[in-house]
């Protein structure tokens, strides 16, 4: 949600737009943990990196981000009538 927030605050993408955006950016997050692309580009020492890529792959992260991606086009739709 703080993704497609920090979207919709710096662009001008339409709300549906951002939502997709943020959903494929967090799943390519979720992927590269499935891979372990921390260890493969050896930055199993940097911190920053660790936080920002994550370190371990879960499916329910996965599914919680689709619902909160749903959750947010639901609101937006209901309340603000902007999708």
């Amino acid at each position: 949600l703080l993704l497609y927030a920090s979207l919709l605050s710096v662009s001008q993408l339409k709300v549906f737009t951002a939502a997709i955006l943020s959903l494929f950016c967090s799943y390519a997050i979720e992927i590269t943990q499935y891979i372990h692309l921390i260890t493969v580009l050896g930055l199993e020492d940097n911190k920053p990196a660790r936080i920002i890529l994550g370190t371990s792959f879960s499916w329910w992260d996965l599914w919680m981000y689709t619902l909160g991606i749903l959750f947010v086009l639901v609101l937006e739709k209901c309340c603000w009538k902007q999708v």
